[in-house]
C-alpha cells in the first residue's frame, strides 16, 4: 500500500511540477473568467426571439403562468401541441423560464441576460472544478482550458438561443455536482453526497444528454485522485442512480442497462489504474469485484450480443495478467451464462468447452501435476456441450482436439501441420468454422512457445483463441445483417409521422423526416457506421475550425455515406489517434486521457449510432463535449512545453493567443447573426444551399415575417414571399419527396397568387402521400381562388373517396354550388344529412342552397 501511495504521490508531484506555481487566491480568476465571458456575450442582450424559442417562452402555455404553474411544469412534457404531439421531460428548463416570467415578464432581453449569466457561472465553476481536481499549482492549465471553453464559437448557439438554455443548465448542474463530490472526498461530508445527488438529478431533469457524465466524472476522479474503492462506489452510485432512473424513462429493463454500463466502465478503469500503479498484481483482495464484473458482462451481452464480448477484450486481458485462473474462469462462466441467455448458442458452447480443455492441459504442464479442479471443469464443459450436441461429428471434434493437444506438447511443428491440413479440408468442404479458427490460434501459440522457449504463449492461447473466435462470430453476424437494409422505427411515411401520440412523453426526440436525418431511410449497418464517423468528423471540424457555423445541417449538407467517403476515412484516423493518445498518456499525463474520454463519451451520443439526431449534426449538442476538447488542447500544450508560463509564452503561447483572439472575434460576430430568426437564416443560407430543411425553414420564416412585420411595404412583402417560394423550390429540388415543403409552397402561392404553381406543388404532395387529406383541403382553397371550379369539384370528389365524412359531403356540394348546379348540390347535402343528421355544416349549407333553388 505504501508503494502504491508513493507511486501516486510521485505522479501528482510530476503533474504539478510541470504546470505552473501555486497561487494564494483564486477569486481574481473567478472574476476574470466571469466578466470576460459576460462581456464577450453581452452583445446578445439586444437580440430578440429566435427559432424554437416558443418551446420554452413567448406565450408558452406553462412558463407564461409563472411559478403558479409549477405543479403543471413537473407533470407535463417538454413539448406538446394542440394536435396531441408530446415528447421529452425537462421540467428544470420550464421552471427557469417560469421564474424569469415572474421576475421580468416575457422580454427577450431578460432571457438573454439570464442565459449569459448562467453561461458565465458555468465557466467559473468549470475553472474551479479543474483547480480542485488538479490542485492550485495547476491553475494555469485550468485557466487555458477554461479560456478556450469560454470563447469557443461553437457555444454561440447555446448561449444566444433561449431554447438552448437546457444545455447550459444541464452542464451547470453537472459541474456543480462534481464540486460537491470533491468536497465529499476532502471532508467526508454526507451532506455533500446528498447535494451532489440532487444537483445531478437536476442536470438530468434539464437535459438527459448529460448521462455520460455519470461515469465520466467518477473515472476522472479515479484517474486524478487517490481514492478508495468505497469512495469510488459511493460517488458512482450518487451519479448513476439518478442518471439511470431519469434517463431510462421509467422503463425497468432500460434502467438496469443504464446502470450496468457505467458500472462496468468505472470498474474497468479501476482495474486498469491498479494494474498500472501496483507492483502486486494479484486480485485476491478484490475477488468480489471480479464476480461483479462477470455478472455485468453477461447482463450487458443480453443487449449487445457478441459485439460486447469483443469490446470487453481489454478486461479479459487484464484479468489474465493479474491471475490466469481468474481470467479463464471469467471467460468460461461468461460464455456459459451467455449460452443460457441466447438459447443454446453452438459457438459459445464450443468455445467454453475448448477453453476448459485447453486450460486443463496447459495448467497440467505448468504445475507438473494434474489439477483436479480443472479436470472436473473440463469434463463438465465437455458434458454440457455433448448434452446439446451429441452427434458423431461433435464427438470426433472433441477427440481431434485432445489428440491435437497431445501432439502439440511433444511435436508442435507436427501439430501445426495437422492443424493446417484440418483447416484446408474445412475450407474445401464447408468454409471456415469457428473451431478451425480456434485450433489455428491454439496450435500457433504452442509452436511459438516451443520456438521462443517462452511458456507465456501457451498460457495465453485460450485467451487469444477465444478473442479471435468471438471476433469471427461477430463479423459473421455483422455481415449477415449487412446483407439486408435496416428498417428503422422512424418511418418516412408522412401519414405515420403525423399521427399524434402522448403514450410516453418522457421519451426524448420525435420521428424525423428524411430531410432531417437520412438514416430514417433503409440503410446497411456499414452505412450507419460510416455516416456516424462522418458526423463525428464534422464535430471535430467544428471544434478545430469553427469558421462556418450553421443554424441547421441535415440532408444534403450531410447524408448517408459508406466507408469509401474520404471524410469518413479521415475521421476514423483522427478518432483512432485520440483513443491511442488516451491510452498512451493514461499514466504520465492522465489529464489528456480524462479530456479525451470526456469529449468522446459525450459526443458519441450524437454520432447517430445511439439515436438519430434531428439535423444529423447540431452545434448545441457539442456543448458538454467541448469542455473535454478544451482540456485535451490544454494538456497537449503542456505536454509539448512543460515549462509553459505567461511570462515567457514562446511560440506556443503566441499561437494560443492568436487562436483565443480569433475564437473570441468569431464568437462576437456570430452573436450578432443570432439577432433574430430572419437575420440568422439569411446569413447562413448562403452556405446551406445544399440543406433541404434549411431552405424550407428559411422559406417559412420569410413567409411568416412578410405577414407579421407591419413596417414592410407591399413591394417588400411580395419580394420576401417570392424569395420564400424560390427556397421552397430549392428544398424540393434537393429532396423531391419533401411533402411539407410542397404543402407550404402551396399555401405561399395563395398569397403570391401564383395559383398554377401552387396546384402543381399540392398535386406532387398528393402523389407522395395519397392518403393524406391536408393537400386536398389546400388545393380546394387555391382552385376556388383561381376560379377553376371544375378542378375544385374533382379535388372535392377525390377527398370524399379518401374521407367520406360530413365535411367531405360539404365540399363536394360546394363544388356543384360553385358550378351553379344547385339541384345536384342539394342532392349531395340531403344525402349527407342522412348519414350525419346533426352536422351543422350540412344544415347551414342546405339552407343556402335552398335559397338558390327557390
Amino acid at each position: 500500500m505504501a508503494t502504491k501511495q508513493k507511486v501516486k504521490q510521485n505522479q501528482q508531484e510530476a503533474v504539478s511540477a510541470q504546470i505552473g506555481q501555486p497561487v494564494t487566491s483564486l477569486k481574481k480568476y473567478y472574476y476574470l473568467f466571469g466578466l470576460l465571458t459576460f462581456f464577450l456575450f453581452a452583445n446578445t442582450l439586444g437580440n430578440g426571439y429566435n427559432m424554437d424559442d416558443g418551446m420554452v417562452t413567448r406565450n408558452h402555455p406553462l412558463t407564461s403562468k409563472g411559478l403558479s404553474a409549477i405543479s403543471e411544469i413537473f407533470t407535463s412534457p417538454y413539448y406538446s401541441d394542440a394536435m396531441g404531439y408530446a415528447y421529452g421531460y425537462r421540467p428544470m428548463v420550464h421552471l427557469s423560464f417560469a421564474l424569469e416570467h415572474d421576475l421580468f415578464g416575457e422580454k427577450p432581453g431578460a432571457g438573454h441576460f439570464i442565459n449569459v449569466i448562467l453561461f458565465a457561472l458555468s465557466v467559473v465553476l468549470f475553472f474551479k472544478l479543474l483547480v480542485k481536481m488538479l490542485g492550485e499549482k495547476n491553475v494555469l492549465f485550468a485557466g487555458i482550458a477554461t479560456l478556450l471553453f469560454a470563447v469557443h464559437p461553437i457555444h454561440t448557439e447555446v448561449v444566444a438561443s433561449l431554447k438552448n438554455r437546457d444545455e447550459i443548465l444541464a452542464f451547470l448542474f453537472v459541474i456543480w455536482s462534481a464540486l460537491s463530490l470533491h468536497k465529499y472526498l476532502i471532508k467526508n461530508s454526507w451532506f455533500s453526497i446528498l447535494t451532489a445527488f440532487i444537483l445531478f438529478s437536476c442536470a438530468m431533469l434539464s437535459k438527459k444528454s448529460v448521462y455520460p457524465m455519470a461515469f465520466i466524472l467518477p473515472i476522472a476522479i479515479l484517474l486524478l485522485k487517490d481514492i478508495s474503492i468505497k469512495q469510488l462506489i459511493i460517488l458512482s452510485a450518487v451519479l448513476i442512480i439518478p442518471a439511470a432512473i431519469i434517463g431510462a424513462e421509467l422503463k425497468w429493463d432500460r434502467t438496469i442497462l443504464m446502470m450496468v454500463i457505467p458500472i462496468s466502465l468505472i470498474f474497468i478503469s479501476y482495474f486498469v489504474k491498479n494494474f498500472l500503479v501496483s507492483e502486486n498484481k494479484t486480485p485476491q483482495k478484490n475477488s468480489f469485484l471480479y464476480i461483479l464484473l462477470i455478472g455485468v458482462i453477461v447482463l450487458l451481452s443480453v443487449y449487445t450480443s457478441v459485439f460486447f464480448m469483443i469490446i470487453s477484450i481489454p478486461l479479459f486481458f487484464l484479468l489474465l495478467k493479474t491471475n490466469f485462473q481468474y481470467g479463464i474462469t471469467t471467460m468460461i462462466v461468461t460464455l456459459i451464462g451467455l449460452d443460457f441467455l441466447w438459447s443454446s448458442n453452438y459457438e459459445l458452447q464450443l468455445l467454453a468447452m475448448l477453453s476448459g480443455i485447453a486450460t486443463c492441459i496447459h495448467l497440467t504442464i505448468k504445475e507438473k501435476t494434474v489439477p483436479a479442479f480443472w479436470v472436473s471443469a473440463a469434463a463438465l464443459s465437455v458434458a454440457y456441450f455433448l448434452y446439446h450436441h451429441h452427434d458423431i461429428g461433435n464427438i470426433v471434434l472433441i477427440v481431434h482436439f485432445i489428440i491435437l493437444s497431445s501432439i502439440l506438447q511433444k511435436k508442435p511443428i507436427i501439430g501445426l501441420i495437422i492443424t493446417g491440413a484440418t483447416i484446408l479440408a474445412a475450407l474445401i468442404i464447408s468454409g471456415l468454422p469457428v473451431y478451425n479458427v480456434y485450433i489455428f490460434i491454439y496450435s500457433l501459440t504452442w509452436y511459438l512457445s516451443h520456438v521462443t522457449k517462452n511458456n507465456r504463449w501457451i498460457y495465453s492461447s485460450p485467451f487469444i483463441g477465444l478473442c479471435i473466435s468471438l471476433s469471427v462470430i461477430w463479423y459473421q453476424q455483422f455481415q449477415q445483417r449487412n446483407e439486408l437494409p435496416v428498417q428503422l422505427a422512424e418511418s418516412t411515411s408522412v401519414k405515420e409521422q403525423e399521427q399524434p401520440s402522448t403514450a410516453n412523453f418522457l421519451k426524448e426526440g420525435r420521428q424525423l423526416l428524411y430531410a432531417e436525418n437520412t438514416l430514417v431511410a433503409p440503410h446497411t449497418q456499414s452505412e450507419k457506421m460510416a455516416t456516424g464517423f462522418l458526423t463525428l468528423g464534422e464535430y471535430i471540424r467544428l471544434h478545430s475550425f469553427p469558421k462556418e457555423l450553421s443554424f441547421y445541417y441535415g440532408y444534403a449538407k450531410i447524408k448517408t455515406v459508406d466507408f469509401k467517403h474520404p471524410m469518413v476515412l479521415i475521421s476514423i484516423v483522427v478518432h483512432l489517434f485520440l483513443i491511442f493518445l488516451a491510452i498512451w498518456q493514461i499514466r504520465k499525463r492522465p489529464l489528456i486521457t480524462v479530456g479525451i474520454m470526456w469529449y468522446l463519451m459525450s459526443i458519441l451520443l450524437f454520432s447517430n449510432w445511439v439515436e438519430l439526431v434531428a439535423g444529423m449534426v447540431g452545434e448545441r449538442l457539442a456543448f458538454t463535449a467541448s469542455a473535454g476538447f478544451c482540456i485535451v488542447i490544454a494538456g497537449i500544450i503542456y505536454w509539448i512545453n512543460p515549462d509553459f508560463n505567461t511570462r515567457k509564452p514562446g511560440i506556443i503561447g503566441a499561437v494560443l493567443g492568436i487562436v483565443i483572439v480569433l475564437f473570441a472575434a468569431r464568437t462576437f460576430v456570430r452573436n450578432i447573426n443570432w439577432k433574430d430568426t430572419l437575420t440568422l437564416m439569411s446569413h447562413d443560407i448562403r452556405h446551406l444551399e445544399n440543406s433541404a430543411q434549411a431552405n424550407n425553414l428559411y422559406a417559412m420564416t420569410l413567409m411568416s415575417n412578410s405577414m407579421t412585420e407591419k413596417q414592410l411595404t407591399p413591394s417588400q412583402k411580395l419580394e420576401m414571399q417570392q424569395t420564400a417560394v424560390a427556397h421552397y423550390d430549392k428544398a424540393t429540388q434537393l429532396w423531391p419527396d419533401f411533402f411539407n415543403a410542397y404543402i407550404d409552397k402551396g399555401r405561399a402561392t395563395m398569397i403570391t397568387k401564383d395559383y398554377d404553381e401552387g396546384i402543381r406543388a399540392l398535386k406532387k404532395a398528393i402523389e407522395i402521400d395519397p392518403d393524406n387529406t391536408l393537400p386536398y383541403y389546400i388545393l380546394l382553397e387555391i382552385t376556388e381562388l383561381k376560379g377553376d371550379y371544375n378542378e375544385y369539384l374533382r379535388s372535392a370528389q377525390e377527398l370524399f373517396k379518401l374521407q367520406p365524412n360530413d365535411h367531405a359531403y360539404g365540399v363536394v356540394a360546394r363544388g356543384y354550388f360553385l358550378l351553379k348546379n344547385y339541384p345536384k348540390s342539394k342532392e349531395i347535402l340531403v344525402e349527407g344529412l342522412k348519414q350525419y343528421p346533426d352536422s351543422g355544416i350540412l344544415i347551414n349549407n342546405l339552407a343556402i342552397v335552398n335559397e338558390k333553388v327557390k
